[in-house]
């Protein structure tokens, strides 16, 4: 009698142990529904953007004029132009790997800002996608509960911030993003040499179009590792054949200043505290509630779940958080980050909905309270007027007039803001200035022929719509170029200045 007693409180409490896990793995799917909608939200949002005719973000302009030179100039003259010695009359950053400027020149038609931030946009569905699917094929059991954990996943790597305001500009972060995450769902549901191979050349490719989308590499060399020394070894030399044989092509091309483009232009910037500050504080307090969990899991699949690349992503890609300070670090830094820690903290939630250990339950309700309140986040406080990029119709209204005075003076303009040449497919005499400015003071281009084309006044037109006082384009050009300018040309606005 006490036997069946005892038998009977064991069943109840299983029972009940049962309905709970069941109860919780219903709101787990409707958190991931929830958040999966949030997600196509911001993705339309993005989509609204892409036609806008200005530049939205600093940087869209050059890589319009970089693709440019390849599409006008056939593949091997351009990435000579783009690779290659620098002129002292006029600059060339070149400072980003090829695929991204071959993506964008072989498709129909020239390089414009709407065609880049389609690319984009796209790439960050193919990334919560590619992403999803890799959580999914990293998740043991209950194949419906892996799902949801894979949608939820990818939803919350959109719904980050620093994505969702990435997804509508026309620069190599999101597409080397893709076939980052490509990479790691390849890696993860083929668990032999051939997707050791297959995810090599993802993870290649990811590197040669932004030179800093490495942390998912990275922790794919660790899982493989952990599988297999012989997977490690087919894996790295997957990578490094690819990059080897498109380095060395581009050497032939370009010659010896390719490795100043890719690799010194964008060492010994400067480390600003207040803008590791800013940066930092606003992707923790935003996203704690993902980026807590994926660290978690993260520790605990170490040594629980050391096969998978997924389990050492979010630990790895933490480093993004010793370079958002350097000068000209932003937002953007973050999106490998988002990535990670929106697939951790998916991770962290099923595993914790599939487990038996009797706590499991309980830390698996705290765990979806915290992505409650995060996807009650997204549609409280990221949104329209805070966080969510919309048309800059007011700000953006006094372009038009500096436009149409571009559009009527001859070539070559000497301008701060290389957005006008862009959109009248014209050329530019410094096509990135802050690059330009960072590089003169390193010693690696002088402006020796800007500076005499000045004193001969052979520009037209000098526009300074970003600097418009002597002080800011002293510190953008420098005191010989400025002197020159103030020499030889007359200040006829606020930002124009005519020859003399």
């Amino acid at each position: 009698m006490v036997t069946s007693s005892t038998d009977l409180a064991v069943r109840s409490r299983v029972n009940l142990a049962a309905k709970a896990r069941l109860a919780l793995q219903i709101l787990l799917a409707l958190v991931a529904c929830a958040l999966c909608a949030r997600a196509i939200y911001y993705l339309w949002m993005a989509a609204d953007l892409v036609r806008w005719p200005f530049e939205l973000h600093g940087g869209e302009s050059t890589m319009v004029l970089e693709s440019r030179l390849l599409n006008n100039q056939g593949l091997l003259a351009g990435f000579r132009r783009l690779y290659g010695p620098q002129q002292t009359d006029s600059f060339v950053g070149g400072n980003y790997p090829p695929i991204y400027y071959l993506v964008w020149t072989l498709k129909p038609g020239p390089p414009a800002y709407p065609t880049g931030r389609a690319i984009s946009l796209l790439a960050g569905l193919v990334a919560a996608v590619a992403g999803g699917v890799a959580a999914y094929a990293a998740l043991p059991g209950s194949r419906w509960v892996r799902v949801a954990a894979g949608a939820l996943g990818g939803a919350a790597f959109i719904c980050t911030v620093p994505v969702f305001q990435q997804l509508s500009i026309a620069k190599p972060d999101m597409l080397a993003l893709a076939l980052a995450a490509v990479g790691l769902m390849v890696f993860e549901v083929r668990r032999d040499r051939a997707g050791a191979v297959a995810a090599g050349v993802c993870f290649a490719l990811a590197v040669l179009t932004k030179q800093s989308v490495g942390f998912a590499l990275v922790a794919a060399m660790i899982a493989a590792l952990r599988r297999d020394w012989r997977t490690l070894l087919t894996l790295v030399a997957s990578v490094a054949g690819i990059v080897l044989v498109v380095l060395g092509a581009l050497w032939l091309v370009s010659g010896p200043t390719l490795f100043e483009h890719l690799v010194l232009y964008n060492l010994g910037r400067d480390w600003r505290q207040d803008r590791f500050d800013s940066l930092a504080s606003k992707m923790f307090f935003i996203h704690w509630p993902l980026l807590v969990p994926a660290v978690a899991y993260a520790l605990w699949g170490v040594w629980r779940r050391p096969r998978s690349a997924l389990t050492y992503y979010p630990l790895i890609a933490l480093l993004t958080f010793a370079t958002v300070g350097s000068e000209g670090g932003a937002r953007n830094y973050f999106v490998e980050l988002c990535l990670a820690i929106g697939l951790g903290a998916a991770l962290a939630v099923g595993t914790l909905l599939i487990s038996r250990p009797p706590l499991a339950p309980v830390l698996g309700a705290a765990l979806l309270a915290l992505l409650v309140f995060y996807t009650y986040q997204t549609y409280t406080l990221l949104v329209v007027g805070k966080y969510v990029p919309t048309r800059p119709y007011v700000t953006d209204a006094y372009k038009n007039d500096v436009l149409a005075l571009v559009e009527k003076t001859p070539d070559p303009i000497l301008s701060d803001d290389v957005n006008y040449m862009a959109m009248l497919n014209r050329p530019a005499v410094i096509d990135d200035n802050f690059l330009a400015t960072f590089v003169r003071e390193q010693g690696y281009w002088h402006d020796d022929g800007i500076i005499a084309n000045v004193a001969a006044r052979k520009y037209p037109l000098i526009l300074i719509p970003r600097s418009q006082t002597d002080e800011q384009l002293r510190q953008l050009w420098g005191d010989p170029l400025v002197d020159a300018i103030l020499a030889n040309y007359r200040r006829t606005g606020d930002y124009t200045f005519v020859p003399k």
